[in-house]
């Protein structure tokens, strides 16, 4: 079995009761398990032995091929030196794979941010060492590095810049600052932008770089559904059940309707990506024109609250069976989540039967 969670799965005693029972795991690593210095070393080695660096389109393709109309990857990733990790009651060794994965579009956000906190960084010092009326002298070394410390942790912009206070020349003159990126450090930030690693113990033969990315990013998001079970669909808190056979029933019957509720999200998805439908519209209550992209299964359901079936009994014991409200919509979404599209139109729900009399 391959074990597939975020960082807190990153940890020596998880990954060797892992290996040591013979399954394999897959995690990103943390700044505790993989600090920034290693990162910097790690991407240094990528950039000086020119390391293979695979392109990633996106989970539904396989490694090669390239998606119509799609030319930017989402991800890049290359293999790092693999280690050898021991246990620490048994002893036991195991070959610590550590995989390179730059994503795209968080890299761009992320160059982006940067720049953006360190000018305002620098903006709001500069700023604030402008006298003014009715606003607080400066008389310190002291208080004029607080306002310096204060402005960068804002910002996050410790290291990024080199700040200098140039103290009054005059005794009743004012404090000056300089600032200036600190190019060093600047770059190295820039580097790291969008890289992150993965660490797992599964052999290169069984599981190449390109197919543990594709495993980690189509992920079934097991923790969207437990808040659903916890807080939100069910609300299985606070359970009124006493005996235990009975809270385990419930517990699994619920279950399986959760396993329903990913199956109709992740259909509808799929579904959507296949017939190149990006969004659909109509689900947001007094919202009607907004669109989402990544509907949910509470939000198809909901449009479904309006449907209605009517049951007519006539006179001679004849009995009619009805839909209403039935619309374009919800043939539509019926049809993504894998069903009939006549589903709500089938002659079982337009019928005409008759009571039997005996009964």
């Amino acid at each position: 079995m391959l074990f597939v969670a975020d960082s807190k799965l990153g940890n020596l005693p998880n990954w060797a009761f892992i290996a040591h029972s013979g399954n394999y795991y897959l995690s990103p690593l943390a700044l505790k398990q993989f600090s920034l210095a290693e990162l910097d070393e790690a991407l240094n080695w990528i950039e000086d032995t020119q390391a293979l660096q695979v392109p990633f389109y996106g989970h539904r393709y396989e490694e090669g091929e390239l998606p119509e109309g799609q030319s930017q990857p989402k991800a890049f990733c290359a293999e790092l030196p693999s280690q050898t990790k021991s246990g620490p009651v048994t002893g036991l060794s195991w070959q610590h794979r550590l995989l390179a994965v730059c994503n795209v579009e968080m890299r761009q956000k992320q160059l982006a941010s940067l720049e953006q906190r360190c000018e305002q960084a620098i903006i709001q010092i500069q700023e604030r060492f402008i006298p003014k009326r009715g606003r607080k002298r400066i008389t310190a070394v002291g208080q004029a590095q607080a306002i310096v410390d204060q402005a960068l942790q804002q910002h996050k912009a410790q290291g990024l810049l080199e700040v200098h206070i140039i103290e009054p020349r005059k005794a009743k003159g004012h404090f000056e600052v300089s600032c200036a990126l600190n190019k060093e450090a600047y770059q190295q930030a820039q580097n790291r932008a969008g890289w992150c690693v993965y660490a797992t113990n599964a052999p290169e033969q069984m599981l190449g770089p390109y197919d543990l990315l594709r495993i980690y990013r189509q992920q079934f998001r097991i923790e969207q559904q437990f808040h659903n079970l916890l807080n939100k669909c069910t609300a299985l808190q606070p359970i009124l059940l006493h005996k235990p056979n009975r809270i385990e029933a419930l517990v699994r019957f619920l279950a399986i309707a959760l396993q329903f509720v990913a199956l109709i999200q992740h259909q509808t998805r799929e579904n959507m990506a296949v017939r190149q439908q990006p969004y659909l519209t109509n689900l947001i209550p007094g919202n009607p024109g907004r669109k989402v992209y990544q509907p949910n299964t509470a939000m198809l359901l909901r449009v479904f609250s309006a449907i209605g079936l009517v049951v007519i009994t006539a006179d001679d014991g004849s009995v009619s069976y009805h839909v209403t409200g039935l619309n374009s919509l919800h043939q539509q979404i019926v049809s993504l989540a894998g069903l009939r599209p006549d589903t709500y139109l089938h002659p079982s729900c337009q019928r005409t039967d008759r009571i039997l009399t005996e009964m």
